[in-house]
């Protein structure tokens, strides 16, 4: 896990934080310098769900790199009976209360990219352009509300800072070269990029690489059991019923190569 933790510190954003109020998670996170001092608290995730792994791992580097005096997570604000939302994260430090949301998005581009629209998840309910405004405008806009500050009240935590924290990467089709492309102007240009294919065009990829199919929780730094040939890796492509991340390593040293998402055909 300690290349998990390291790949969140090492990991651009996926998008800009086009607000002079909000701090972006990656630039806050490294500001303490503490690289060194990162170790593998969290133990052996009992959940496969990547969103919950990613969200333990940041909370284990807040108290490692920022040593908050104070941290809460996952509080829910409640209004009239209702959950209006939850905060990821409330803390403080000696010099400021902040509060964080965080989270860990894979998307393929179906489009030209030009928009966030054409960035949709491996279930295709899962848009960016829906969770970039929802984070921005909704999720780290909690403390503005009445009921948000009642319970930083309640907490004693009033945070002057908020932080926003969105990695992962992006895929383009593997015919698309994404240098190419006059992306979003939210988008990071430092991004994580990936690509992405359909069932039947397995023959676009090569045999001078090793594979493997990455398993959730573990699709931030790969850790495959076993690689594959290129035709071991192929024969299994046709059993694909839903969207699986492959990743590409080399062949003489191991080292990953790339990595993309191959769909089923009526994805």
């Amino acid at each position: 896990m300690i290349d998990d933790l390291l790949w969140i510190l090492k990991t651009p954003s996926l998008v800009g934080v086009d607000d002079d109020k909000v701090i972006s998670g990656v630039d806050w996170l490294n500001a303490a310098e503490r690289i060194s001092s990162v170790e593998p608290v969290i133990g052996n995730p009992t959940s496969t769900r990547l969103g919950l792994y990613y969200e333990n791992l940041v909370s284990s580097l807040i108290n490692k790199q920022i040593q908050p005096i104070e941290l809460k997570r996952n509080i829910q604000v409640i209004e009239n009976l209702i959950t209006i939302g939850e905060y990821d994260f409330l803390g403080r430090v000696d010099a400021y209360d902040f509060h964080l949301e965080c989270a860990i998005k894979f998307y393929l581009c179906v489009g030209d990219g030009g928009q966030l629209s054409d960035f949709i998840g491996p279930n295709r309910r899962d848009r960016l352009a829906i969770k970039y405004q929802r984070m921005r405008d909704h999720q780290l806009q909690l403390s503005e509300t009445s009921a948000g500050q009642a319970t930083c009240k309640a907490l004693n935590i009033h945070p002057t800072k908020k932080i926003m924290l969105l990695q992962g990467y992006l895929f383009y089709h593997l015919d698309q070269a994404a240098s190419t492309l006059q992306l979003a102007a939210e988008i990071n240009p430092l991004h994580q990029k990936g690509w992405w294919i359909r069932q039947n065009e397995y023959r676009k990829l090569s045999d001078q690489f090793s594979y493997a199919v990455l398993q959730k929780p573990y699709w931030l730094s790969p850790r495959p059991e076993k690689l594959a040939s290129y035709h071991e890796f192929i024969k299994g492509i046709c059993h694909y019923d839903r969207p699986q991340l492959i990743c590409r390593f080399d062949k003489i040293t191991g080292n990953e190569v790339d990595r993309g998402f191959i769909v089923p055909i009526l994805w």
